[in-house]
Protein backbone atom coordinates (compact mmCIF):
# COMPACT_ATOMS: atom_id res chain seq x y z
CA UNK A 1 0.00 0.00 0.00
CA UNK A 2 1.41 3.49 -0.77
CA UNK A 3 0.50 5.70 2.02
CA UNK A 4 0.82 9.69 1.04
CA UNK A 5 0.46 13.11 2.83
CA UNK A 6 3.86 14.47 3.51
CA UNK A 7 5.35 11.65 5.17
CA UNK A 8 8.51 11.35 3.34
CA UNK A 9 12.11 12.26 4.56
CA UNK A 10 13.59 15.78 4.73
CA UNK A 11 14.75 15.24 1.06
CA UNK A 12 11.39 14.06 -0.06
CA UNK A 13 8.91 15.52 1.75
CA UNK A 14 5.79 14.83 -0.38
CA UNK A 15 6.62 10.96 -0.73
CA UNK A 16 4.87 8.58 1.13
CA UNK A 17 5.94 5.02 2.54
CA UNK A 18 5.37 1.07 1.16
CA UNK A 19 3.97 -0.87 3.42
CA UNK A 20 4.98 -4.78 2.36
CA UNK A 21 4.63 -8.37 2.71
CA UNK A 22 1.77 -10.38 3.35
CA UNK A 23 0.25 -11.33 6.48
CA UNK A 24 -0.40 -15.12 7.37
CA UNK A 25 -1.17 -16.92 10.20
CA UNK A 26 0.17 -20.12 11.70
CA UNK A 27 -2.29 -22.32 9.13
CA UNK A 28 -1.46 -20.19 6.32
CA UNK A 29 -4.92 -18.12 6.14
CA UNK A 30 -4.24 -14.46 5.84
CA UNK A 31 -3.47 -12.76 9.04
CA UNK A 32 -4.84 -8.99 10.63
CA UNK A 33 -7.65 -9.20 8.67
CA UNK A 34 -6.17 -7.83 5.38
CA UNK A 35 -6.18 -9.22 2.48
CA UNK A 36 -2.99 -11.05 1.29
CA UNK A 37 -0.81 -10.91 -1.51
CA UNK A 38 -2.50 -7.59 -3.12
CA UNK A 39 -1.17 -3.84 -4.04
CA UNK A 40 -3.00 -1.02 -3.55
CA UNK A 41 -1.74 2.51 -5.01
CA UNK A 42 0.96 3.03 -7.39
CA UNK A 43 3.74 5.88 -7.86
CA UNK A 44 4.71 7.36 -11.06
CA UNK A 45 8.21 5.74 -13.05
CA UNK A 46 10.73 7.90 -10.30
CA UNK A 47 8.46 6.60 -7.26
CA UNK A 48 8.10 10.46 -6.62
CA UNK A 49 4.36 10.95 -6.64
CA UNK A 50 1.31 8.39 -5.91
CA UNK A 51 -0.82 8.31 -9.36
CA UNK A 52 -3.32 5.98 -8.49
CA UNK A 53 -5.45 5.02 -5.09
CA UNK A 54 -3.78 7.62 -2.62
CA UNK A 55 -4.04 6.48 1.21
CA UNK A 56 -3.35 9.45 3.41
CA UNK A 57 -1.59 8.94 6.89
CA UNK A 58 -5.19 9.57 9.22
CA UNK A 59 -6.51 6.94 6.50
CA UNK A 60 -3.45 4.50 7.06
CA UNK A 61 -4.22 5.00 10.95
CA UNK A 62 -8.48 4.98 10.75
CA UNK A 63 -7.68 1.36 9.07
CA UNK A 64 -5.26 -0.28 11.93
CA UNK A 65 -7.44 0.94 14.33
CA UNK A 66 -10.55 0.03 12.94
CA UNK A 67 -8.75 -3.95 12.62
CA UNK A 68 -7.97 -3.33 16.26
CA UNK A 69 -12.02 -3.30 17.06
CA UNK A 70 -11.56 0.88 17.83
CA UNK A 71 -13.24 3.85 16.45
CA UNK A 72 -11.16 6.24 15.22
CA UNK A 73 -13.54 8.38 15.39
CA UNK A 74 -14.01 7.92 19.37
CA UNK A 75 -10.44 7.96 20.27
CA UNK A 76 -9.73 10.92 21.73
CA UNK A 77 -6.62 11.35 23.97
CA UNK A 78 -5.30 14.59 26.40
CA UNK A 79 -1.74 16.18 24.58
CA UNK A 80 -0.38 19.20 25.92
CA UNK A 81 -3.74 20.66 27.43
CA UNK A 82 -5.74 19.40 24.48
CA UNK A 83 -8.00 16.60 23.43
CA UNK A 84 -6.35 14.96 20.35
CA UNK A 85 -7.15 11.96 17.65
CA UNK A 86 -4.54 9.74 15.94
CA UNK A 87 -6.16 10.60 13.03
CA UNK A 88 -6.51 14.48 13.73
CA UNK A 89 -9.52 17.11 12.88
CA UNK A 90 -9.76 16.38 8.84
CA UNK A 91 -12.12 13.13 7.98
CA UNK A 92 -10.33 10.07 7.79
CA UNK A 93 -11.81 6.30 6.41
CA UNK A 94 -10.69 3.00 6.93
CA UNK A 95 -9.54 2.00 3.24
CA UNK A 96 -11.97 -0.83 2.71
CA UNK A 97 -10.26 -2.38 -0.53
CA UNK A 98 -7.27 -4.03 1.32
CA UNK A 99 -9.69 -5.75 3.99
CA UNK A 100 -10.56 -9.65 3.87
CA UNK A 101 -14.12 -10.50 3.35
CA UNK A 102 -16.14 -10.07 6.65
CA UNK A 103 -13.54 -7.10 7.99
CA UNK A 104 -16.19 -4.30 7.08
Amino acid sequence: MVVSGGVGGDEFPDDGFLVGGEFVGEGGEPGAGLKGGISHGETDDFCDNVTKDPVHVRDFHATILHQLGIDHQKLIFPYQGLDQKLTRVEPARVVKEILAKGNF
